[in-house]
């Protein structure tokens, strides 16, 4: 996703410096080296769906795809199919990779992202993706071995028993939401994670893992979390869920009297939030802030929010589809909102051979105009130039909708992507959860009510003299519906800039400091 964000402090970029100096080193290794210093994970593997390109800026495509794993060289991997972002520079045609296409073998080099999807993407635009070497596989992984073993008794968690578990933890969603756990031995090497959620159940510890084998609830199974000395990260999870929550983290709970942070609330100290009225340098108003004029809450939706809820449950109710055509195979459903008030919907289905838009919102898929087939490369796309809006709405130019379908059998894979200009904003979903029940249908609305949110607050906390970089973003994310961002890179630097007001600490009988600095960098 794209954001906003600032530096606190001093960043000295060293990135192209860095390689070119690489490249020179006498020992061949150190470009390895170099390369897997800024890789989370590093893959051996093949390419098994067609990467869709996607454009959020002229000569900077992201392509979407699916790689069936076939190496681990760096990292530790459990799925052996994992979705990506391979981020490229391409001007021209002879910038594209020439094996980036289904069936091509490649090597990746991939930093995690556990708030967005897929959860991993290329660490580089230029090295992140390349072609596979068997030689080339192998020295990577006897350097990944060497930079591995140096650090293995740092890195190594500590062994932990039960007495060790036993305790509150503070669980931290990927998203920043935080609740108070507990952990309590049940057995030798067996656990009870209570009030943790969906995660909540009995865990056996198998060589520094907890591997669920009771939930609480019959359906949340699946669960896996890694020791890492004060902290437990969820390493994997069960296939089919619309959500990742993949690096959580529950970390330990000092008995020092402190005030606990209350279940789905920030992290406090710092306090970060939209102001009243943020203004660009064109003393214009910057789009509606992220959760209406009492800020954000984090423990559930603002009034505009709520109404926005109570407005879809209206729309599921009377919008129902009234005829559909002979699909071919099992289909998957999904309804689009457009605008403010959500005056235009359409309905979209897909069975893997055609995709099906109701252009007109009149509930009939049947019509000969509202039918795209599917491309061989195994997904369709729809363009509206513009969209004619229903029910006396506008029109919505540019809109893009892609699909590709889900694997019903293994049930694995598949998307729905959807982008469009909606009033002066550029939005844009990433949809993962499938239905083949148009009542259960995913729910996206480009254009609905906004909030900000915190994408990332590197370190975790503000240190005095310590460089700290803070994202933000705007999205669209009320009750019922999938995550829709606004893009800030279709807007002009100089029209609009946030404010993150970020509250430090006071010492006792005196007032708080409060900074106010414009998220004025595009990431």
């Amino acid at each position: 996703m794209r954001s906003w964000s600032f530096a606190f402090g001093v960043c000295v970029v060293l990135g192209g410096w860095a390689l070119s100096r690489a490249a020179q080193a006498d020992d061949s290794d150190d470009t390895l080296r170099y390369y897997l210093s800024k890789t989370d994970l590093c893959l051996a593997g093949t390419i098994a769906s067609e990467p869709i390109p996607e454009i959020t800026e002229a000569g900077a495509p992201h392509y979407v795809c699916e790689i069936d794993v076939s190496e681990v060289l760096l990292g530790q991997l459990t799925e052996k199919r994992i979705s990506v972002d391979v981020r490229r520079f391409e001007m021209v045609e002879a910038d594209k990779l020439p094996f980036l296409k289904k069936g091509g073998k490649c090597i990746l080099f991939l930093k995690a992202r556990t708030k967005a999807i897929p959860a991993w993407e290329t660490a580089d635009f230029w090295f992140g993706c390349q072609q596979y070497l068997p030689r080339l596989a192998s020295a990577l992984k006897r350097v990944a071995g060497e930079k591995t073993g140096d650090r293995a008794d740092a890195d190594r968690p500590a062994k932990a028993g039960a007495a060790d578990l036993a305790g509150d933890w503070l669980l931290t969603m990927p998203l920043g939401a935080q609740h108070q756990a507990a952990i309590k031995a049940v057995g030798e090497k067996r656990f009870f994670l209570q009030k943790a959620g969906r995660f909540s159940g009995v865990y056996e510890l198998r060589d520094q893992r907890l591997v669920m084998v009771k939930p609480l609830e019959a359906a949340e199974t699946g669960y896996e979390w890694e020791l890492r000395g004060d902290e437990i990260v969820l390493v994997a999870q069960r296939k089919g869920l619309e959500n990742d929550y993949v690096g959580a983290v529950l970390k330990r709970q000092k008995d020092d009297g402190a005030e606990r942070p209350k279940a789905g609330g920030e992290k406090q100290p710092p306090k970060t939030r939209a102001p009243e009225k943020p203004q660009g340098s064109s003393g214009k108003p910057a789009p509606p802030k992220a959760g209406g004029s009492t800020g954000a809450p984090q423990n559930g939706p603002t009034d505009e929010e709520a109404k926005a809820a109570r407005t879809l449950e209206r729309i599921k109710a009377d919008y129902r589809i009234r005829k559909e055509p002979a699909y071919q195979a099992r289909v998957q459903y999904c309804l689009l909102l457009l605008g403010r008030e959500a005056k235009t919907r359409l309905w979209l289905a897909s069975d893997g051979a055609t995709l099906y838009v109701d252009v007109n919102g009149n509930g009939d898929l049947t019509e000969p105009d509202e039918a795209v087939p599917f491309k061989p490369e195994a997904f369709a796309a729809f363009f509206g130039t513009p969209l004619r809006g229903h029910n006396g709405d506008g029109d919505y130019p540019n809109l893009h909708i892609a699909v590709r379908q889900r694997d019903w059998e293994k049930n694995t894979g598949g998307y729905w992507a959807i982008r469009s200009d909606v009033g002066e904003y550029h939005m844009y979903a990433f949809a993962h959860k499938f239905a083949q029940k148009a009542e259960d249908a995913p729910v996206i609305h480009l254009g609905g009510p906004l909030r900000m949110g915190l994408y990332q607050l590197s370190g975790e906390g503000l240190v005095r003299g310590k460089e700290t970089e803070v994202e933000a973003f705007v999205v669209c994310n009320y009750p019922g519906v999938e995550k829709a961002y606004v893009d800030v890179d279709r807007r002009s630097q100089s029209d609009v800039c946030p404010l993150a007001e970020i509250e430090l600490p006071a010492k006792a009988g005196t007032e708080a400091t409060i900074l106010r600095v414009p998220l004025t960098t595009r990431c």
